[in-house]
């Protein structure tokens, strides 16, 4: 399964609206998103971030669909994998103080999420981009 779910683009849409007049449904999923972000190292409580946008867990929910046609709860594990994936190839940190910075329950799920959505293990991320940097011409 490839992850339709480019963390970058949606902060780039977060800095645009935080700077315009934007559509209050998508302000309240990119806050939501931010608010996911800035708690990734806790249990993130969806009903608690609805609370704080002031709207129901339904509405959050149904505008998560829309916007990324995705759960809400697939949100929060792209979130975590994506930033689980630029700390393995951004930083030396070990695989399981990876998974502790971005939220994941256990050093196990974290390896299990990156099996089912990237098809590899951290290690092999990490690795992979290893070569990646290696392989580059100097400039």
């Amino acid at each position: 399964m490839n992850i339709e779910f480019d963390l970058r683009q949606v902060m780039e849409q977060l800095d645009e609206l935080s700077n315009a007049d934007g559509v209050p449904d998508e302000k309240d999923v990119l806050e939501a998103v931010r608010m996911i972000i800035d708690r990734r190292h806790n249990q993130i409580d969806i009903d608690g971030i609805a609370n704080c946008l002031n709207i129901s867990r339904r509405t959050l929910e149904r505008r998560f669909r829309k916007m990324f046609g995705l759960p809400i709860r697939r949100v929060v594990t792209l979130i975590r994998l994506e930033l689980a994936r630029q700390l393995l190839c951004e930083t030396d940190l070990s695989i399981f103080d990876v998974s502790a910075e971005v939220g994941f329950s256990s050093h196990s799920r974290m390896v299990n999420v990156f099996q089912r959505y990237l098809r590899c293990s951290p290690q092999e991320v990490r690795r992979l981009n290893s070569l990646t940097r290696n392989e580059e011409p100097p400039e």
